[in-house]
């Protein structure tokens, strides 16, 4: 290449760079669904949109639209909160949310509306021996993903609010603040259902009296509508 034409060449170089950064830059994590077609002319073989067989599949993913329209979900697990003078307390969770996306710059977004607990039992049984009960309030609760780590995806929950309540002894406690479960896409090797990981990198709750408390455990979601399997991805 002639120093002429190199020295021509660099500064588009430089321009195509230029151009190419926004693209990057407004890469965020989407929720998307794994939609089953009529036929097999698809990229997954499997409900979960994990199989990829390009051309021979029933399932496609697809990213929810950037419109704003929400999508309903359910999810149920179960979670364990534990809190140094309480010890903890073990429930079954049944939940009820929308999610959607805005647009290519932002993360997808989400809402808790209904949160339930049930069949909550204390761990050691002696914590509590009275009825155990974990409510939540403030509903809904405002969520969007975010992804400080790439491949890593988190569901930011904020505004939470739940309070743990024994009747013998006597005791209840509000706990309040943000958690960021990590978001584990389903495949058929886990289950094919995707789920949010509660553990010690979510966060913790806090009660001005007895501290901080953690969650842990799997809360799995689907869609309402078709029972289809709803993933996380960038972009």
């Amino acid at each position: 290449m002639s120093k002429k034409l190199y020295a021509a060449f660099v500064p588009l170089l430089a321009v195509v760079a230029f151009v190419a950064m926004p693209a990057a830059a407004q890469a965020a994590p989407h929720w998307y669904i794994c939609k089953h077609e009529t036929a097999a002319t698809h990229e997954y073989t499997d409900s979960a949109c994990s199989v990829k067989l390009t051309g021979k599949g029933e399932y496609e993913r697809l990213r929810l639209p950037f419109t704003s329209a929400k999508t309903r979900v359910k999810t149920f697990g179960v979670l364990t909160l534990t809190n140094a003078t309480l010890h903890s307390a073990k429930c079954f969770v049944d939940d009820h949310g929308k999610i959607w996306n805005k647009a290519l710059a932002e993360p997808g977004f989400d809402e808790i509306q209904v949160f339930e607990n049930y069949e909550c039992t204390p761990e050691p049984a002696t914590a509590c021996t009275g009825v155990l009960t974990v409510t939540a309030s403030g509903l809904p609760w405002a969520s969007e993903l975010t992804e400080a780590v790439a491949g890593t995806p988190r569901d930011k929950i904020s505004g939470i609010h739940v309070t743990l309540k024994c009747t013998e002894p006597v005791a209840e406690f509000e706990f309040t603040g943000t958690l960021e479960p990590k978001i584990i896409n389903g495949t058929q090797k886990n289950g094919g259902v995707s789920f949010a990981e509660f553990d010690a990198t979510a966060g913790t709750l806090s009660n001005p009296t007895v501290g901080t408390a953690t969650v842990t455990g799997k809360d799995y979601f689907i869609g309402v509508e078709n029972a289809e399997q709803v993933l996380v991805l960038n972009p």
